[in-house]
């Protein structure tokens, strides 16, 4: 088993990550030329100096660093004079780090790579959305050494044994992504985040999540959702070794020390005891992660400007558990079921599988939903806030 964690840019999340089957950590600067995975505002805020200073940390521990530049969309800066100069000239200074792979989610960025830094192994990103064979095929031919897939085919296992059968290079699964299965909002959120972490876009890298507030809704709503995503658990992880898949990611990039190293001992473990959802990236207690900077409110003229803390409250719920004991032999059904094919309302094994292993408070569920609606009724009737009132009222830097 090979895990590749998250960098967080604490250099105790290094020191706690020894002894277990760390291959590799990720990341990248907040914000950028190109922009990346997730939006700026939540991520904390290295300068390139430290970020050289840390790959060099990983290195001495034996751990390889893979820098991401999985932007799905850059504003068509590419095709400017100047932007593709300044684009350059920043994959110079990422080809500096001596990263041993490089992270992309563009055709054209491979291409680049390849052509003026031969020297760099790259992955492509699960925001390229290789769900075949032939778009695998694709992306090996242009000199990809990984694939990370998007997490929706993690139990296709007709796909996945045909894929490694197919393709010589490396296959990498994300473990513990909640993501909707099927998700409608997917290539939407991809490009809006995308944006959000480019460097001059705006508003500190804040945008309102119109996507994790609908996802967050529809799990609500709906219990068995979070049964369908493509989650995998540590006891499972024999089940795709035996396809020969054997390397496994683990998220989010703006979690804490802690959260991240209980993630990576549970899977290294194989084996978790108690609320599965403690290891994956459900929104259960916002201490898990970093707080959010009041500067990304400051100066605000965007649509409904939320006030962060009630934001907050709207998308975390602690009343949630998901026991990993009952859990136990759910997978088998997959191994024959195409869901491509069958309908959710005739199938209901998720929802079954709910009921017996996923506990929510009912007080809660109405609570969080009264306000969500509220906010994306508000998003989609482009209702005004009055921008950055919240953030000068505040007296920390982070909520």
């Amino acid at each position: 088993m090979r895990l590749s964690v998250a960098a967080n840019w604490d250099k105790a999340l290094l020191d706690n990550l020894k002894g277990l089957p760390v291959h590799s950590v990720y990341g990248k600067l907040a914000s950028d030329v190109l922009g990346g995975g997730r939006a700026s505002y939540l991520l904390p805020e290295p300068s390139r100096k430290e970020v050289e200073a840390y790959v060099r940390q990983a290195h001495k521990r034996k751990i390889k660093f893979n820098y991401l530049l999985n932007p799905v969309c850059t504003g068509n800066k590419e095709y400017a004079a100047a932007s593709h100069r300044e684009i350059i000239g920043y994959l110079e200074w990422v080809n500096g780090l001596r990263p041993d792979y490089v992270t992309v989610a563009a055709p054209w960025l491979l291409q680049v790579i390849k052509r003026r830094f031969p020297g760099l192994k790259i992955a492509v990103s699960a925001l390229a959305n290789i769900n075949s064979l032939q778009l695998a095929k694709f992306y090996e031919g242009l000199g990809a050494e990984v694939i990370i897939l998007p997490e929706h085919v993690n139990r296709d296992f007709r796909f996945l044994e045909a894929l490694r059968k197919g393709v010589e290079c490396d296959i990498q699964l994300i473990a513990n992504m909640t993501c909707l299965y099927g998700c409608p909002f997917q290539l939407y959120h991809g490009n809006v985040i995308s944006h959000s972490s480019r460097s001059g876009e705006g508003a500190e890298g804040f945008y309102l999540d119109y996507c994790v507030m609908s996802c967050t809704r529809a799990k609500l709503l709906f219990p068995g959702e979070i049964i369908k995503s493509r989650w995998i658990r540590p006891e499972d992880l024999h089940v795709y070794e035996e396809l020969g898949l054997d390397h496994f990611k683990l998220i989010e990039r703006y979690d804490t020390t802690a959260t991240l190293v209980r993630a990576a001992r549970a899977y290294s473990a194989r084996r978790y005891e108690g609320n599965l959802l403690d290891i994956m990236n459900a929104k259960t207690d916002p201490a898990r992660q970093f707080p959010v900077p009041l500067k990304c409110l400051r100066a605000m003229d965007y649509p409904q400007a939320l006030k962060l803390r009630d934001l907050r409250s709207a998308l975390y719920l602690k009343e949630q558990y998901l026991d990993n004991r009952a859990l136990d032999g759910f997978l088998d059904f997959f191994k024959t079921a195409d869901c491509r094919k069958l309908s959710c309302k005739k199938c209901g094994y998720c929802g079954r599988v709910a009921k017996k292993a996923f506990r929510i408070s009912p007080a809660a569920v109405k609570r969080n939903l009264k306000k969500l609606d509220g906010k994306l009724g508000g998003f989609v009737a482009g209702a005004e806030g009055r921008p950055g009132k919240a953030a000068r009222a505040g007296r920390a830097d982070r909520l």
